[in-house]
């Protein structure tokens, strides 16, 4: 049976509670995915972080495949240690692939398999651009997935995340540099 958390905090005793919506912060349901905010805690029900984890691994099958289609059209000598970066992305985005299949695994749910459509480039900026786009988007995603962890005691779930953030934050920085930022 899957639960939400009861933080054991009535609407009234938080520290932001308004009787107009109930002690919640405004911004509560975002993309269909029910959470109450207390502070600065957000509770997500396990079935709701399964979706979210659901759709981070969709987000890393697309990272997989735009990143083998920009490693062939990203060319030019400037952009030779570039490449190699980018192989290096390839296989960490295959490792945080396998990592959130085993966490939703974890938590019960079935992995996805579902890959979201890849925009094609035809240069090397806008390929890089959309790389770091992406990087960018899941680096959002991953600081917000540890913390709703971290909020359910799911400290295993959080501690198998961390690596994926870090990497991520690697990525981001690497393209930016590769992009002149």
């Amino acid at each position: 049976m899957i639960r939400a958390i009861d933080w054991g905090i009535s609407a009234s005793q938080s520290p932001d509670a308004s009787s107009a919506n109930g002690g919640r912060r405004s911004g509560c349901d975002r993309a269909g995915i029910k959470c109450a905010h207390w502070g600065t805690t957000t509770a997500v029900e396990t079935e709701n972080l399964v979706q979210l984890l659901n759709a981070d691994l969709a987000s890393e099958f697309q990272s997989i495949v735009q990143y083998v289609e920009h490693i062939a059209i990203v060319t030019g000598a400037e952009y030779t240690n570039t490449v190699a970066e980018l192989r290096t992305h390839l296989a960490q985005e295959l490792q945080h692939a396998t990592t959130l299949a085993g966490q939703v695994s974890f938590l019960g749910g079935t992995p996805t398999t579902e890959v979201p459509p890849v925009a094609r480039h035809h240069d090397s900026e806008s390929a890089l651009r959309a790389d770091l786009d992406l990087e960018t988007r899941q680096l959002e995603r991953y600081r917000e997935r540890v913390q709703q962890a971290t909020d359910m005691g799911l400290v295993d779930v959080a501690e198998a995340l961390r690596p994926l953030l870090t990497q991520t934050q690697e990525h981001v920085r690497d393209l930016q540099t590769a992009l002149g930022g």
